[in-house]
């Protein structure tokens, strides 16, 4: 393979990043596409969601790369290529995400992982961070003066500047992007942003709309809460902002207690193994100062992830009465990449497709190595909460939180409320490619995480036992849904 050497070491180019030349990127995106397409889990299933093959788009690519003249150019090729891979571990690597796992010695020790986060990678990203952030800023943060938030099948203008609601009234909503309406238009927004599916509507949509997705001058078809429509285009720049646009709660932990319901409420916002043991002991305490409640609500809304081992032990350990296991399974692609991972991943037996009831066709076919990947809970028996437990969900509970929502399930740990989680939760850590001319890294999930029916997380993802959609922005509406329903 021409990404490996002879020795089975990651191979990179001599060639220095601000030497590059056209060849040179386009063996890049060659390189991309080849080291993807053989190992990458997904491209069936999202092909089954997406409606193409990812490996299929190559060509138009090489052709914008053959008439790109700057840097940036060539930089949107390959961040528009690995966006279109459409899952939220996917990602050109900047400098930010460089830099925290660099400062990881298990990353810069472990192999393969040292052989991406090595010496000399880092001081190709050195050179690589000032272009990154000046690239990165014009493609992520440059902003609408209005934000435009998807709201329960609408898209809804809920926010922004310039005396938006005089110009523009509250409650309008965007219909039409250049004439086209408006869920035709961002169904080809896949290099632009991630999709999410609407399960209740039964279609794919963006939580939100900036010029990145349909370029600063668009032109949108808004209509008023009247009913009225008009064309417009909204003023876009870098000075405008939206600050915490999903309006999650702030603080990584907070808690509230009824005291006349006997119901206790904890709000966690990350699962970082960098705070363990302080979240550990706030929780702890919280735990057993509701110990003889009815009700304690756990909500891990917007909570995009962290480790198991967070919640396995602050969470599930606490407050489990008996043994818990949650029965997950990892299915590799037959690569030798992505083998090179596996291989020192701590994971179990592999199984046989027929073993597994929901299994995607492309995994019974034998293309994938089935590993168990049971994640199993001892109590630590530090609390004694006698109550039910209610788990709340939505969109945003992703990576290793809806793992944690999966394990709550199938376990009868906790009963979910709130709308479907974000997938790709069954994971080992992410693998990472470096393209041999740029040394640009690319982050990718190593294995399909199939559930205990053995159907694939990222596409079905975990479903609320009790289904409850909110309203853009009411962080409250939920919590008090669950209270006149459990109290």
């Amino acid at each position: 393979m021409h990404f490996m050497n002879s020795e089975g070491s990651i191979k990179v180019n001599p060639v220095h990043p601000k030497d590059l030349t056209k060849d040179d990127w386009i063996a890049d995106l060659r390189s991309l596409f080849t080291v993807i397409g053989e190992n990458n889990p997904y491209l069936y299933l999202k092909k089954r969601e997406r409606g193409y093959l990812w490996t299929n788009l190559l060509d138009e690519y090489e052709k914008r790369m053959n008439v790109a003249k700057r840097t940036t150019d060539y930089l949107e090729v390959i961040f528009d290529a690995v966006q279109a891979l459409q899952t939220g571990h996917s990602v050109v690597m900047g400098p930010n995400l460089w830099d925290l796992l660099y400062a990881v010695e298990w990353y810069r020790n472990a192999e393969p992982y040292c052989q991406i986060f090595s010496e000399s990678i880092d001081q190709f990203y050195d050179y690589w961070k000032p272009i990154l952030k000046e690239y990165l800023e014009a493609r992520l943060f440059f902003e609408f003066e209005v934000l435009i938030m998807y709201d329960r099948g609408e898209y809804q203008i809920v926010d922004g500047h310039n005396n938006w609601l005089e110009k523009y009234g509250e409650g309008t909503t965007i219909t039409r992007v250049n004439g086209i309406p408006i869920l035709d238009a961002v169904k080809g927004a896949y290099e632009k942003g991630l999709l999410d599916y609407d399960f209740k509507r039964k279609w794919w949509h963006l939580w939100r709309i900036a010029p990145r997705h349909f370029g600063a001058n668009a032109k949108f078809t808004i209509r008023t809460s009247r009913g009225e429509e008009k064309q417009v285009t909204f003023d876009s720049g870098p000075d405008y902002s939206f600050p915490n646009l999903l309006k999650f709660p702030e603080e990584r932990l907070y808690t509230k207690i009824w005291e006349d319901r006997k119901v206790g409420y904890v709000r966690i916002g990350e699962f970082s193994e960098e705070t363990i043991v302080e979240d550990g002991e706030y929780l702890l305490k919280f735990y057993k100062s509701i110990e003889d409640y009815e009700l304690m609500i756990i909500d891990v809304r917007g909570n995009g992830g962290g480790t198991y081992k967070v919640w396995m032990e602050n969470v599930i350990a606490p407050l489990a009465k008996t043994t818990l296991e949650s029965k997950m399974y990892l299915a590799y692609r037959q690569a030798d990449y992505v083998n090179k991972f596996r291989e020192g991943a701590v994971i179990g037996p592999i199984i046989t497709p027929r073993e597994l009831e929901n299994a995607p066709p492309e995994v019974v076919n034998g293309e994938y190595l089935i590993h168990e990947y049971p994640q199993v809970v001892e109590p630590s028996g530090m609390c004694d909460f006698k109550g039910k437990i209610v788990v709340l969900t939505d969109a945003f509970t992703y990576s290793a939180t809806d793992a944690f929502a999966l394990f709550c399930k199938e376990t009868g740990f906790a009963e979910l409320y709130g709308t479907p989680t974000g997938g790709d939760g069954i994971s080992y850590s992410p693998i990472y490619y470096v393209l041999p001319n740029s040394k640009l890294a690319v982050r990718f999930t190593p294995a399909m995480g199939l559930d205990y029916t053995g159907a694939a997380n990222e596409e079905v993802r975990v479903k609320p036992d009790v289904f409850y959609e909110s309203e853009y922005g009411n962080w409250d509406e939920l919590i008090q849904y669950v209270l006149e329903n459990q109290t």
